[in-house]
C-alpha cells in the first residue's frame, strides 16, 4: 500500500469511495461530491484494490512532523471501540502533545468501519477502511505512513486489553531511547501460547542479540527514524512484524521496557490449538528469514 498527496485531475467533479466493498456488500464510505471549481487538496491513500480519500489538514504538509501517530488496527471491535477511542483522546489530550490516531479497519463485518467513519469527524482521528489482510500487514501499512508524519510511532491494538491510561508511563520513558516497549503484567497464557512466546524471544535473542522480554507486545513506542530504516526489510505480508522489529531495534538502538496492565478478554483464546501451531510455524519461519537480513 501507499499514501501520497495528490491534487484531483482537472475536470473531476465526483469521486465515489467504491474501490473496495466489504463482504457484506456495504461500501466503505458514501459518495463524495466536490464542486469542480473549488476542489480542495486531498490525500489519496491506498494500494492494490482499496483506497480512501481524506481531506488535507495542516499536519499533512511536507516537512511538518507532529509528535506522535498512534497506529491502531481494528477488526470486529464494534462493541467497545468508541469508548476505547474516547479513552485514548482523553489520555493524549492530557499530555498536551500534537498527535493523530490512525485507525485502520481491516475489513470488519460488525460495523466497526461505520463507527470509525463517524468518529473521524474529530480532527485527531484518521479512519482508513481497507480489505482484510490480517494484523501484521495492517500495522505495517500504518507504520509506513506514520514514520512520514510524526517523530514517534505508537502501536496499540483496539481490543482494550491494555488501557490507554498506561501510555503516559511509556511516553515519559522515551528520553534517550529509540523505543519503549510494554511488558504485559499477569499474562495468563495457555501452554501453546506460552511456548510460542518463548520461541519468539529465543529466535530474536539468538539471531539479533535481543533481550526484549515481550517481543510481540502490541503496546510500543518507536522513534520514526529507526523504524523507517527497518521497515524496508520487513515483507508486507509478515504475520507478526513486531517480533523482528523488536529484535532489530534492540540490535541497533536503545530500548526501555515498562510494565503495563494487561486484562485479556474472555474470547482471547478462541483460536484452536492446531491453528495456533500452524500460525506459529509461519511466523517463526518469516522471523528467521527477516532476522538474517537484519544482522
Amino acid at each position: 500500500g501507499f499514501r501520497r498527496q495528490y491534487g484531483l485531475p482537472a475536470g473531476v467533479q465526483q469521486i465515489r469511495h467504491e474501490w473496495h466493498y466489504r463482504e457484506s456488500g456495504a461500501p466503505c464510505a458514501s459518495d463524495l461530491l466536490l464542486p469542480g471549481d473549488a476542489l480542495p487538496p486531498i490525500r489519496l491513500i491506498g494500494g492494490g484494490n482499496h483506497f480512501i480519500l481524506t481531506s488535507f489538514r495542516p499536519q499533512d504538509r511536507v516537512g511538518t512532523l507532529i509528535n506522535l501517530v498512534v497506529v491502531m488496527p481494528v477488526y470486529n471491535e464494534a462493541d467497545g471501540l468508541e469508548t476505547y477511542l474516547h479513552g485514548w483522546i482523553e489520555t493524549l489530550d492530557s499530555l498536551q502533545i500534537d498527535y493523530e490516531i490512525m485507525a485502520l479497519d481491516d475489513g470488519s463485518r460488525d460495523g466497526s468501519g461505520e463507527i470509525l467513519e463517524r468518529m473521524a469527524s474529530n480532527p485527531r482521528i484518521t479512519a482508513i477502511c481497507k480489505q482484510n489482510e490480517g494484523h501484521g500487514p495492517t500495522i505495517l501499512s500504518g507504520y509506513a505512513d506514520a514514520v512520514q508524519r510524526a517523530d514517534w510511532v505508537f502501536q496499540a491494538d483496539s481490543d482494550g486489553e491494555i488501557p490507554p491510561s498506561a501510555f503516559p508511563g511509556i511516553w515519559k520513558a522515551r528520553a534517550d531511547h529509540d523505543a519503549v516497549l510494554g511488558i504485559r503484567s499477569s499474562r495468563n497464557q495457555g501452554p501453546i501460547r506460552a511456548v510460542m512466546s518463548w520461541m519468539a524471544r529465543r529466535i530474536v535473542g539468538v539471531l539479533l542479540g535481543s533481550t526484549v522480554r515481550d517481543v510481540n507486545i502490541p503496546f510500543r513506542l518507536m522513534r520514526s527514524g529507526i523504524l523507517s530504516d527497518i521497515l524496508p526489510v520487513i515483507p508486507a505480508k509478515t504475520f507478526a512484524p513486531n517480533v523482528p522489529i523488536s529484535g532489530a531495534i534492540s540490535r541497533r538502538g536503545r530500548i526501555a521496557e515498562v510494565l503495563v496492565p494487561f486484562a485479556p478478554r474472555s474470547d482471547a483464546g478462541s483460536i484452536a490449538g492446531v491453528r495456533i501451531l500452524r500460525i506459529a510455524l509461519v511466523s517463526f519461519w518469516q522471523t528467521l528469514r527477516i532476522s538474517t537480513k537484519l544482522r
